[in-house]
């Protein structure tokens, strides 16, 4: 009965053993990783680069090569936003503004953003065109409920791309090598006080390591406690210490930002209502857009520098319309068609990358240029 009784127990708390196990093994590998980004951060950079160039060379080798192709894509992003948020522990960055709820939902956004073309050619293959477009419509909405968070929950701001933006790595590399530099520093000073205290007791209880200014209060450091001359750094700090507040948006911007935003809640009901090849959804999208667009212009000197970058790269992507259906398959798709061939015709050695790119073009169109991307 006492037999029975104990593995009764162990067979209880498994889960909580295999649990607790898993974790001490998750957090070794993470210390672990950690630890290799820091010691050299190049190697993130190019498991980045690894992965994105995989993307581009995978799509077209085998069966369902272009869903892990994507899929490898949107892993090169999601490690971006790991490797920088391992930088931000453990070294000293500047950090992107906001309150911490307002960093979640970016985080979230971001993730989002960066699986949703996977999540959607997955949903076509494993479940057809039904179950492609019952992921786009939970994903546009899902995205389109954080982002009316972002715009309502605290003071309204112009939503940049990217959403949370990527560490400079030479910043990354400037802060490794300063963290190196105040390691070694803190070593030789701690060096020196153990000489100090050993050789002369007497006159280092005498000696002052730091001083304090009579009027500001601050302590700074004695020159008898300052490091040798090879460990001394002169250089003015690198990172700044301010940035441009984001602008708060008036009322005709809010509502500018707002059309910007529910663009998918417009779209999809008038795809779903009046088919893909009606010029409806199309013109609807596009005149949320104009309509956004016109109205921050009004006002493009009140934005910063980041925010008119920002308003300036959706004048850009304006562009895009032209590769949307139905405007694509009616006018667009013909012209570039031409060129395509007449330049893989004509011009040496430039087939070998016209063919494959007008084999490509049709699933790319399908895919990417939807009226509601970013």
């Amino acid at each position: 009965m006492a037999d029975y009784t104990s593995f009764r127990n162990i067979l209880r708390n498994a889960p909580e053993n295999a649990m607790k196990i898993f974790q001490m093994q998750f957090q070794k590998v993470w210390d672990m990783y950690a630890g290799m980004l820091l010691n050299d951060p190049a190697i993130s950079t190019r498991l980045e680069a690894l992965l994105r160039v995989s993307s581009y060379v995978i799509p077209g080798r085998f069966v369902a090569s272009k869903e892990l192709g994507e899929l490898l894509y949107g892993l090169s992003n999601l490690l971006a936003l790991l490797h920088d948020y391992i930088f931000r522990c453990n070294l000293t960055l500047p950090s992107y503004p906001g309150a911490e709820d307002e960093k979640r939902l970016l985080l979230y956004l971001s993730v989002i953003e960066s699986v949703e073309v996977f999540l959607e050619m997955a949903a076509q293959r494993l479940w057809g065109e039904m179950g492609k477009w019952l992921i786009v419509v939970v994903i546009q909405f899902s995205k389109v409920a954080i982002r009316l968070l972002l715009l309502c929950k605290n003071r309204p701001k112009l939503q940049k791309y990217p959403l949370i933006p990527l560490l400079n790595r030479q910043l990354v590399f400037q802060a490794t090598r300063n963290k190196d530099m105040q390691d070694r520093k803190d070593a030789q000073n701690s060096k020196q006080d153990e000489e100090e205290n050993m050789n002369d007791t007497d006159t280092m209880s005498e000696e002052q390591h730091v001083w304090q200014g009579k009027r500001s209060g601050r302590f700074v450091r004695s020159l008898s406690s300052t490091p040798p001359n090879g460990f001394r750094s002169w250089k003015l700090p690198e990172f700044p210490t301010t940035s441009e507040n984001p602008t708060i948006l008036n009322q005709k911007q809010f509502f500018a930002e707002l059309l910007y935003v529910i663009r998918p809640l417009l779209h999809l009901p008038s795809m779903f209502a009046f088919g893909e090849q009606s010029w409806k959804p199309w013109l609807l999208s596009c005149f949320a857009d104009v309509a956004s667009l016109s109205l921050h212009t009004q006002y493009n000197p009140r934005l910063t520098a980041l925010e008119k970058t920002e308003i300036s790269r959706r004048f850009v992507l304006m562009l895009f319309y032209l590769l949307r259906s139905p405007f694509y398959d009616q006018h667009t798709k013909g012209k570039i068609l031409i060129v395509l061939n007449g330049l893989a015709d004509n011009v040496p050695f430039v087939s070998v990358i016209i063919r494959p790119l007008l084999e490509y073009l049709p699933s790319w169109q399908r895919t990417y240029f939807y009226n509601w991307c970013n």
